[in-house]
């Protein structure tokens, strides 16, 4: 009969619901590991995995609150979209902002980087937005011109 066998909790109770090891686990708590496995190796302060020590990210505070520096988006798809679908001139400017965006990240300016960041996702949404209208008026200016010219037909026969 092996000692996995055996259905007894680890920690027991004494009469007060306080926690306490049975009598078979030397050091008060601690199982022991079963006859013939191999124990781990006992702590030796040096960290978790092989003495690993990851960093956290840097964090610097500002006005009570903690602000963690992350790159802002440089909206190329949004602009790249923009550029090639609705509006070749707003698309371009958007692309421009957001390497502009890049760069500065890369040189270490964090609030130049996070206004050509913005003004890069105005020029999308901008370039988006007047490409579609200009495309309707297109849509409708050539719609009526053509309904002028062949709706007339009749009326000059």
């Amino acid at each position: 009969m092996s000692t996995m066998d055996h259905k007894t909790p680890l920690l027991q109770t004494d009469g007060d619901g306080q926690p306490r090891a049975p009598p078979n686990v030397p050091g008060g708590g601690v199982p022991s590991a079963p006859p013939g496995a191999i124990a781990p190796p006992p702590y030796s302060g040096q960290g978790g995995y092989g003495g690993v020590v990851t960093q956290q990210p840097h964090v610097q505070p500002y006005g009570g609150y903690a602000q963690v520096n992350v790159k802002p988006p440089n909206y190329m798809v949004l602009n790249v979209f923009a550029a090639f679908c609705c509006c070749l001139l707003c698309g371009l400017m958007g692309l421009y902002m957001g390497s502009q965006s890049d760069t500065a990240w890369d040189n270490g300016d964090r609030e130049q980087s996070l206004r050509h960041s913005q003004n890069a996702k105005k020029w999308g949404i901008g370039g988006i937005v007047g490409g579609s209208v200009t495309h309707l008026c297109s849509i409708v200016i050539i719609g009526v011109s053509f309904g002028v010219v062949y709706g007339s037909r009749s009326y000059l026969q």
